[in-house]
């Protein structure tokens, strides 16, 4: 072993040269971890460690990847400039109390840039256990990661503390969109709420079908009010927690995501989560919204908002507990200006209505035939329903109530009522005998007869 160890070359220090062990092609223990203190990083808040990184950085590319650890420090590390990473490594802490990099003053830019070949995607990069602390005196953009053209990279228990603009920046180059990231298990935080800057979370304008899994948001959304931009869709948000958020998720191409088992809790902003764009298939389920217009730029704040969209929607055992007292619109909200197709409230619960004046779910009027609202506790009505009139026999009639509901007609006890839905016959009654048709909310109904009949219209 003596013998193997003496045949490298070494550096003036007596340690194993990088080039050394890439010729000697052996596997020595160590040899694939880079110690950032190896390569003159100080870890005394005063020191510009920024070029001790990336010399560890290189270090590693060099061996085509391994581990760059960031050991515990009594100070962060100052990291003066922006880190590239041109190769796939992994960036390892110990915990977020003694690894932490703090970006410089008046560094305005982010804190590691993936800076492969532009032809080229990032795969299979490594972020673990480490604190970033982005708003340095002075800064007036930047963040953490920049994340270009990643695919199948992790993030995982990285606590992202007040970035100016953006704490992770996913976009591409000319290699193409990136895809099937993980986020999980991180907390991105602001000391206070930005006046000025993007205060994003999580922006997504080159990476799609992610994970973003069991992570913290509290106080972010900075001025422009939310927390994630996410304009690829087919992104998947599950067991999330937002406190105090200028705005949730605004996904602003609704294509196959999923937002299911989050917690919304003291929001602000126009919505805790907001679709527009896209016209695939959305589930928002299982989630829990409470304290909803209580949150930083409370102005009439849905849990749930729709703007933009026509497209195929689930949302579906959800809670929503609106503030008793704060600037709360609505659980659902639904923008004028668009005709929404195939969308279903079902199986969800109102716990409080923040105003009696203000409608739990609004904008109904957009919904068209094929959108079905029912069983939803504390909204739909139930029982009997103020009828309206039989309308003339082949005049269709559109409910005007905003969910769906039962009817029942009565057949004049010498006459026969022929009963369509949507120009489509479901069924006819006859000599007085009453029959029960759903009618989904907005299809219309048309009734032919000889002889009036009579209805009842029942909640659902």
């Amino acid at each position: 072993m003596l013998n193997d160890f003496l045949a490298v070359s070494h550096d003036t220090s007596g340690a194993i040269t990088t080039a050394a062990i890439v010729n000697a092609g052996a596997v020595i223990k160590g040899e694939l971890v880079f110690n950032v203190r190896d390569y003159g990083a100080a870890g005394d808040g005063i020191t510009d460690d920024a070029d001790a990184f990336q010399a560890a950085i290189a270090a590693c590319a060099q061996v085509n990847g391994g581990t760059v650890y960031v050991p515990p420090a009594s100070h962060p590390y100052l990291i003066g400039h922006p880190l590239e990473l041109a190769k796939p490594m992994a960036i390892i802490g110990c915990n977020w109390e003694s690894t932490v990099l703090r970006l410089k003053p008046s560094v305005n830019d982010f804190m590691f840039k993936f800076a492969q070949a532009s032809d080229k995607v990032m795969f299979g990069m490594i972020f673990r256990n480490l604190k970033f602390e982005l708003d340095a005196p002075g800064q007036t953009a930047g963040g953490g990661i920049s994340a270009i053209s990643a695919l199948h990279c992790v993030i995982d228990h990285v606590w992202f503390n007040a970035p100016r603009d953006f704490a992770i920046k996913f976009t591409q180059n000319s290699s193409g969109n990136g895809h099937h990231n993980k986020i999980s298990h991180c907390l991105f935080d602001s000391n206070s709420m930005l006046s000025d800057g993007q205060g994003l979370a999580l922006y997504f304008a080159g990476a799609d079908e992610c994970f973003i899994t069991d992570n913290d948001f509290e106080n972010m959304g900075g001025a422009t009010g939310c927390s994630v931009m996410d304009f690829n869709g087919s992104n998947h948000y599950i067991g999330n927690v937002f406190v105090n958020c200028n705005g949730g998720i605004f996904q602003r191409d609704t294509q196959r995501g999923v937002i299911v088992g989050n917690i919304f809790d003291t929001m602000g902003g126009d919505s805790c989560v907001k679709l527009g764009g896209g016209r695939g298939n959305m589930s928002i389920a299982n989630n829990e919204f409470f304290n909803v217009g209580d949150g930083p730029n409370a102005n009439n704040t849905y849990c749930i908002l729709f703007v933009w969209t026509d497209g195929i929607s689930s949302v579906t055992g959800n809670v929503f507990e609106m503030s008793s007292s704060g600037q709360t619109a609505g659980a659902i909200g639904f923008n004028s200006g668009q005709a929404v197709t195939s969308t279903t409230i079902t199986g969800n619960t109102v716990r409080i209505l923040a105003n009696p004046s203000q409608a739990i779910i609004a904008g109904t009027a957009q919904l068209t035939k094929g959108c079905i609202i029912s069983a939803n506790a504390g909204y739909n009505p139930i029982g009997a329903l103020s009828a309206p009139s039989v309308p003339a026999s082949d005049v269709a009639y559109t409910p005007s109530f905003a969910a769906d509901c039962m009817v029942y007609v009565t057949a004049n006890a010498s006459g026969t009522v022929t009963i369509s839905l949507d120009g489509s016959a479901v069924g006819s009654v006859a000599n007085g005998n009453t029959v029960g048709v759903h009618v989904p909310l907005a299809t219309p109904i048309t009734l032919t007869y000889s002889a009036a009949p009579t209805w009842a219209w029942i909640g659902q």
